[in-house]
């Protein structure tokens, strides 16, 4: 299978790097000099591992700064609050999609790994590929990792993939890399569990500083 990895940061290149293991994988950025780093066989991330892993996949391994046409397609942008609005910002995210959408075909894989407000696949996401091609097969599947334990996340969390029956094998081909579990849901329900669970964590952090405040005072 042939991935095209739509956004090189701290969850994108990590990721790509793991399906290179079993996948052709083309790393996608708009960042021409992070692209030009990593064809030269140098890695942008000081994370645990990385670069024995790239060291592993790195015939199977490139960098574009446009997508090309591939089997799957992993778009795994930022989504950064909007200051002035206090929503979140998915610029980022239709940029990447209309990108996928000049090159995706019937039956391929589209999959989200963006963290986005629910009912952002519904209402943004697939109705941009129902207008590139027929039959674009689409998951949500929220990235899920913690910095300089990345890789030990992203292959051992279970992970929560909003599809359908259609996308169920090549998901599971795709994720082949985690010893996890995946839970099929629907795309707004694993949108809803990661902001579930972003929300729980950070109430979790407030509620620890408060106390550190009132033991210090």
């Amino acid at each position: 299978m042939k991935v095209a990895v739509v956004g090189l940061g701290h969850i994108g290149l990590p990721t790509a790097l793991l399906l290179a293991q079993r996948h052709e994988v083309v790393g996608v950025d708009v960042d021409e000099s992070l692209v030009a780093t990593l064809n030269d066989g140098e890695l942008p991330l000081d994370e645990p591992g990385l670069d024995s892993l790239h060291d592993e996949v790195a015939e199977r391994f490139t960098a574009a700064t446009e997508p090309e046409s591939a089997d799957a397609y992993v778009i795994t942008v930022p989504t950064p609050l909007d200051q002035r609005e206090n929503v979140a910002d998915l610029g980022f995210v239709r940029a990447a999609v209309e990108s996928v959408a000049d090159v995706v075909s019937a039956d391929e894989l589209v999959v989200l790994e963006s963290t986005v407000p629910p009912g952002t696949s519904e209402r943004l996401v697939q109705p941009i590929l129902a207008d590139a091609a027929d039959d674009v097969r689409y998951a949500h599947c929220p990235e899920r990792a913690i910095p300089e334990r990345t890789l030990e996340e992203m292959t051992e969390n279970d992970r929560v993939v909003g599809t359908d029956e259609r996308a169920t094998e090549t998901i599971r081909d795709l994720y082949a890399f985690t010893d996890g579990d995946l839970h099929l849901t629907d795309p707004t329900t694993a949108e809803f569990v990661k902001l579930a669970e972003n929300t729980s964590r950070d109430v979790g952090i407030a509620l620890a500083n408060e106390f550190a405040t009132l033991a210090e005072g």
